[in-house]
C-alpha cells in the first residue's frame, strides 16, 4: 500500500463519529493517518470536544454545556451533543435535566446502546426501578441484547436486591473482551457473590479483577489458578489472628 492510500484510508466521519462517542484519545491517533486537508476539517472539532472534556472532568459543567453547542456547529451530530450532555448532567448529579436529554437521545438514535445503559443508570439513582425496567423492555431486540444492556439489567437488579439472578445472568454472560465492561461485569458479580453467602468466590472474583489491571495479566493462567482454587477443599475453621494488620488474599 502507497502512502497516498495510507493517508486517504481514514475518512473525517469516522473522527466525527469516534469523537461522537467520548473517544477523543483513538480520534485523534487515527487522525494520524489521514490527509493534511481532511485533518484540517476534523481538528477544530476534536479541539472543541477535548476542552469540553477537560471542563467536564474539573466539573465547570455550564461552560462544557456550552462548548458542546459550539462543537454541533463544527460538525458533532445532535445526538452526540445529547449523548456528551447527558455524561455532563449526569456527573453533576443533575439527574432531570440528563433524563430528558437521554430520552431524546433515545428519540434520535434508538440503536445505540449507550444511551438507555445510561438512562437506566440515573432511574436507579432516582428509585424510579418500574421506569426503568420499561426502558429496557421497549428496546428493539437487537439492542437489549448488546451486553451493555445486560450489565444495566443487573444494576437494576442490585438496586432490588435479586442477587442470585445477577449470578445467573453474568455467569452465563461470561467475560467480556473490553476492559471496561468486564471491570463492570466483575465488579457486580463480586458483589452479587458476596451478598448470597458465596465469598470465596468473590475474593477469586475481586483478585481477577484486580489481576486484569495488570498489563502483564494472562487469561489462560488466571483461569487455570481460579480452577485450582475452587477445587481446593474449605477449611472447617479460619486460621487464628494473632496479631498484626488484617490479611488480604491474592491469587
Amino acid at each position: 500500500m502507497s502512502s497516498t492510500d495510507k493517508t486517504e484510508s481514514v475518512h473525517p466521519s469516522e473522527i466525527r463519529s469516534l469523537a461522537g462517542d467520548g473517544n477523543l484519545k483513538m480520534a485523534r491517533e487515527r487522525t494520524r493517518l489521514m490527509s493534511p486537508e481532511d485533518q484540517a476539517s476534523v481538528e477544530p472539532l476534536l479541539a472543541c470536544l477535548e476542552v469540553t472534556e477537560t471542563k467536564f472532568l474539573q466539573e465547570k459543567s455550564e461552560t462544557a454545556l456550552s462548548l458542546l453547542d459550539v462543537a454541533v456547529d463544527l460538525g458533532l451530530a445532535p445526538v452526540d451533543r445529547a449523548r456528551w450532555a447527558g455524561r455532563i448532567y449526569e456527573n453533576a448529579r443533575d439527574g432531570s435535566p440528563a433524563m430528558e436529554i437521554l430520552e431524546e437521545a433515545m428519540r434520535m438514535s434508538p440503536m445505540h446502546p449507550e444511551v438507555p445503559y445510561r438512562l437506566v443508570r440515573l432511574l436507579i439513582s432516582a428509585a424510579r426501578h418500574q421506569e426503568a425496567w420499561e426502558v429496557l423492555g421497549n428496546l428493539p431486540p437487537e439492542v437489549a441484547a448488546r451486553p451493555l444492556l445486560d450489565l444495566a439489567e443487573c444494576r437494576l437488579l442490585q438496586a432490588e436486591g435479586r442477587f442470585e439472578e445477577i449470578v445467573t445472568k453474568l455467569t452465563e454472560l461470561g467475560p467480556r473482551r473490553m476492559p471496561i465492561l468486564e471491570n463492570e461485569r466483575l465488579s457486580l458479580l463480586t458483589t452479587a457473590l458476596d451478598r448470597t453467602n458465596r465469598g470465596r468466590e468473590a475474593v477469586i472474583e475481586a483478585s481477577r479483577r484486580r489481576a486484569m489491571e495488570s498489563s502483564s495479566f494472562d487469561e489462560e493462567r488466571f483461569l487455570d489458578l481460579v480452577a485450582r482454587r475452587l477445587a481446593e477443599p474449605m477449611p472447617a475453621e479460619p486460621a487464628p489472628v494473632t496479631s498484626g494488620a488484617p490479611k488480604m488474599l491474592f491469587i
